[in-house]
């Protein structure tokens, strides 16, 4: 298995062995924390230069792209179908289908499609569509090796939107936060290989969060922000180590993963909600402080040595604002108000935000105030989808279609 870094020293992240260090093989890259360490970002964007590489007509759903080697992987819906689809990074041509029924039915927005970015880990790449379908296909042609309907098996409910909690894969299993609180399996662990239940944990409805497995004082710990807690369990048994209650009832969600370094753990979310800093090891949990220095929908903020740059705000409600504030003390080094809701890239010293309006702007990683260097029009239509960015391109999907940007002169190359 491939080990990478994620929290600093303390805390490690495992990956499939499929994937190198300038994919983007799930949920918030090679990390699953929003940075792509191996790429660098332009000094400058030049919004009349950057074009799509090329453009593709996509079905609905809110779930973001994955990239691997060649690879450009999707999960949307057409028809009465979700789609799992794979095409060439570099011209844009379909390599391979793989499709599942859906009677799924949103209550509250329209969109239809998945909401979970899928996951790659070997040669599998999985998929959890919004009526609790999880799907396994081989990664070179499509296969659908297995397929689980957790919501059935689990009596997991849809909660507002549908199932959105992206999967977590290495090469033995398959992490998802299903939901299942009245059997115990809030969370339940799948064998990458044949679908079978491995262990199933937690009474809790599930969240938009999507899991992340980390390595904690030597120990191997699967850390889940559920629908109204935050636990760690090991990632073998399903034993929980530890647990916090984190958000509340009523029509509130969790969706941020959360972000850290060493043995502090940031959360947040919005609803009146805010943000938590959790002192963590392998088997305790404190809460340092809670406030609401940052209350993000679902936005995962970027954590670099202790600072943070976050999200404040909704989608749905007044302009957000774009903070760097530091974690410990939490003081707000700068903020930049008046934007669109947006996720965040970051890459070496310069950072992406990419609105839900289309547009995409080039900041400056520092606390020294909001330094802009340039933005660009990306999308047509709203783009909540999260991007991805690999090989020097950015990737990103609005409502309508899939766009490839070349961001970096060696993009491609």
């Amino acid at each position: 298995m491939l080990r990478l870094v994620v929290f600093g020293c303390a805390i490690s992240l495992v990956l499939g062995s499929s994937a190198l260090a300038s994919d983007w093989p799930q949920i918030l890259g090679p990390t699953r924390d929003g940075w792509a360490r191996d790429e660098t970002l332009p000094e400058r964007l030049d919004g009349k230069a950057i074009r799509p590489r090329w453009e593709i007509p996509v079905g609905s759903g809110l779930s973001g792209p994955v990239i691997v080697e060649d690879r450009v992987i999707l999960f949307h819906r057409r028809d009465d179908n979700i789609v799992l689809q794979s095409w060439s990074a570099s011209d844009g041509r379909s390599q391979w289908t793989a499709s599942s029924p859906t009677r799924f039915r949103p209550q509250i927005v329209p969109d239809n499609g998945p909401r979970a970015t899928p996951a790659v880990a070997g040669n599998r790449v999985f998929a959890y569509g919004p009526d609790g379908t999880l799907l396994a296909c081989d990664l070179t042609n499509g296969e659908v090796l297995w397929k689980v309907e957790t919501h059935a098996e689990f009596g997991a409910s849809e909660g507002y939107f549908g199932a959105g909690s992206s999967p977590l894969a290495n090469e033995s299993a398959v992490f998802v936060n299903v939901g299942g609180k009245r059997q115990s399996a809030g969370v339940v662990a799948f064998a990458a290989a044949t679908g079978k239940v491995l262990w199933k944990a937690v009474s809790d409805d599930a969240s938009y969060s999507a899991p992340m497995l980390a390595k904690v004082d030597d120990r191997e710990c699967l850390i889940v922000v559920t629908r109204l807690t935050c636990t760690a369990l090991d990632p073998t048994t399903g034993k929980e180590l530890w647990s916090t209650p984190f958000g509340q009832r009523g029509p509130t969600v969790n969706a941020a993963l959360p972000v850290g370094n060493g043995r502090r753990l940031l959360l947040t979310a919005s609803y009146g909600i805010g943000a938590e800093l959790l002192t963590i090891s392998a088997t305790s949990v404190d809460v340092t402080w809670s406030d609401q220095v940052l209350a993000s929908q679902y936005t995962t903020p970027l954590w670099q040595d202790g600072t943070v740059w976050g999200i404040d705000g909704r989608q749905d409600g007044p302009p957000a604002t774009l903070k760097c504030f530091d974690a410990a003390t939490r003081k707000v080094h700068w903020e930049e108000s008046g934007l669109e809701y947006a996720t965040l890239i970051g890459a070496g010293k310069r950072g992406l935000i990419v609105q839900s309006n289309g547009t995409v702007r080039l900041f400056e990683i520092t606390t020294d105030g909001y330094q802009p260097l340039g933005e660009f029009r990306a999308a047509r239509s709203t783009a909540r989808a999260l991007p991805a960015l690999a090989d020097g391109c950015l990737y990103l999907r609005d409502e309508t279609h899939l766009r490839c940007f070349e961001l970096s002169p060696t993009a491609g190359k």
